[in-house]
């Protein structure tokens, strides 16, 4: 219950709306594609106790009491247009709101830079529900969640939010939570029109209408929700796996289980890289020793392995070596980190070389559907030419190398009968020059 997306405990780091409509917000966000800003609570106006309605004495009413007898209109109904504005109420103070929202800013733009996913989420209706039947602790979780980011042009300005264009999601950790009570809550796929909101509103409360002191409340939060760990544990399901699959079968997982059964695999011998690979055989792009070159050749022949090295030891140069080696055989590479700065050195440095046109980012600000899809049409329509370089240019290369390998040999031979090197004998005469 420590999970926000069955337990929604609003705190500090989250933003009530009130008095607004979820399928109108729905509409100027997704549809419309439009920002909206957040407004802080107006000031109290001074109104004499004989004008006093109905309308105000509603307006004085504490939150809870107000959310109770808030109801959803029915979508033939027509709106105020202040429900139809590029303004999100709420009841916070100017200084307030303004303060939670710079922190829900920088939290959210932590968590993108350093993880490279969005957790800032635009809740629209919470479902009231019990773990169990005659239980009294109710509990509150999110229904539909609109991925959404914050901005703002300046520093006194105002924050505004908008849809990331990611798909808009149910709450998956709740459906899944419901089900041990037989409960099914409907799947919700993205509406192409407000009232389909409306419409999967009116499922959910049929899909409870027969547990007591359940009810969907049509309240609006922005605030932090995370599905990673649900989708881990869905990851883990039996249940998800293909067909015929099984966890000791597989050799990565069994190599990390068994590490014994894999340590005595001969490894590639760095000291045999000029003679065991041909300079038409190697696509590195970037630097690379030997013992880098020696990681690539263990991988193409399909090793698992770990390589190790403090800051500026050249890593990053290895992976951007290792995918372009891959690349050119034809594969297919994934690329992960779990920071998202890693990536970022990688993929500025593929681009630096001219190969960027190969990566599609799905851990970015790139990752929603339509920036895919103008990476993907960009790139099919792309046609750069091949360099074609000739066979006498490779011969001449490894002619050269061959050259500097037969020197290095050479002035480690022992040279006649004094059984000295010449590397040896360099190394007595500098060091006589120096004493002398």
């Amino acid at each position: 219950m420590r999970n926000q997306l069955l337990n929604f405990r609003p705190r500090t780091g989250v933003i009530k709306v009130v008095d607004e409509i979820s399928t109108e917000i729905y509409d100027i966000l997704v549809l419309q594609e439009k920002k909206m800003q957040f407004l802080p609570k107006p000031e109290d106006n001074q109104e004499s106790m004989d004008e006093e309605s109905e309308e105000t004495a509603t307006d004085e009413l504490d939150e809870e009491d107000s959310d109770i007898l808030w109801e959803l209109p029915s979508p033939d109904l027509e709106v105020d247009d202040r429900h139809k504005d590029l303004f999100l109420q709420t009841q916070l103070e100017p200084k307030e709101l303004q303060r939670r929202s710079f922190n829900i800013f920088q939290r959210a733009k932590t968590v993108f830079e350093e993880q490279g996913y969005n957790i800032l989420y635009l809740a629209l209706g919470l479902l009231e529900w019990t773990e169990a039947e005659h239980s009294n602790d109710i509990k509150k979780a999110p229904l539909i969640l609109i991925p959404v980011q914050m901005e703002r042009k300046g520093v006194k300005r105002s924050f505004k939010i908008s849809w990331t264009g990611d798909d808009i999601i149910t709450n998956i950790s709740l459906q899944a939570k419901l089900k041990e009570q037989g409960i099914n809550l409907p799947d919700f796929e993205m509406p192409d029109d407000k009232d389909d909101v409306y419409n999967y509103f009116q499922q959910v409360e049929s899909s409870i209408s027969k547990m007591k002191n359940w009810n969907v409340r049509y309240e609006i939060h922005l605030g932090f929700f995370s599905f990673t760990k649900f989708v881990m544990y869905q990851d883990l399901d039996p249940e998800n796996w293909p067909s015929g699959f099984s966890f000791h079968e597989n050799p990565i997982i069994d190599s990390l289980f068994n590490p014994a059964d894999y340590t005595n695999e001969p490894a590639f011998d760095e000291s045999e890289v000029d003679i065991k690979l041909p300079s038409k055989e190697v696509y590195t792009v970037l630097d690379a020793d030997s013992s880098q070159i020696a990681v690539i050749e263990d991988v193409k022949s399909r090793k698992n392995l770990v390589v190790e090295g403090p800051p500026g030891t050249g890593k990053s140069q290895t992976i951007v070596n290792l995918i372009a080696e891959l690349i050119a055989s034809g594969k297919t590479v994934l690329f992960i980190s779990e920071k998202m700065a890693a990536l970022e050195v990688v993929k500025s440095r593929l681009d630096s070389i001219n190969l960027g046109d190969f990566c599609l980012e799905l851990h970015s600000n790139k990752s929603n559907k339509k920036e895919v899809l103008k990476e993907l049409e960009r790139t099919l329509l792309n046609s750069s030419q091949k360099v074609l370089i000739e066979d006498e240019k490779f011969q001449e290369l490894d002619g050269i190398r061959t050259e500097l390998n037969n020197y290095k040999d050479l002035i480690h031979l022992p040279y006649g009968e004094m059984g000295f090197t010449p590397y040896q004998l360099i190394g007595f005469k500098e060091k006589s020059l120096v004493h002398f």
